[in-house]
């Protein structure tokens, strides 16, 4: 396991996901990690279909998971019943556009975590100051579920109904 998963695996925002996950599946069966980076979040959810994306590197994740890598296009639309998307967008030139794309993905629920009203003092963040406001224009709506959780600072997590 890489060491940006290792220095983070037992932050409190991830086990929210891992429980809001596991509260809204049901009879639903797959899950994309996007933007996963080294992450292994997907290792503690029970769903029989995983997959990841990361546009810089493969995904570090183990054999049931199947791996995309590089451009958008490879991805397959309205597969996933869920998709995370956690700590990505503050990374992005255009996250509004980005949060479309992710809405393709998915038939049922995607679940987003942000630096919440982190102050500019990370060069690799393109955005700062993000707050649930901030959020809601990006995806275009409200959640059904959202909380903050304090993990080296804060982090937003919002859960989203996808419209079929």
């Amino acid at each position: 396991m890489g060491k940006h998963w290792e220095g983070r695996k037992s932050f409190k925002y991830y086990q929210t996901v891992i429980d809001w996950v596991n509260m809204l599946k049901s009879d639903l069966s797959s899950i994309i990690d996007v933007g996963c980076c080294d992450t292994h979040i997907l290792d503690k959810i029970d769903l029989p279909i995983k997959a990841a994306w990361d546009r810089w590197r493969i995904p570090e994740y183990g054999g049931d998971v199947k791996k995309y890598f590089g451009g958008w296009g490879s991805l397959p639309k309205d597969t996933f019943n869920f998709v995370l998307c956690l700590q990505v967008l503050e990374h992005l030139d255009n996250p509004a556009d980005f949060c479309k794309c992710l809405k393709t993905l998915s038939t049922n629920y995607i679940i987003i975590s942000v630096p919440y009203m982190w102050e500019d003092i990370d060069r690799a963040h393109k955005h700062f100051h993000i707050n649930l406001d901030t959020v809601e224009k990006w995806v275009g709506g409200e959640p059904i579920l959202s909380t903050i959780r304090n993990d080296l600072g804060k982090r937003l997590i919002c859960v989203y109904r996808v419209e079929m």
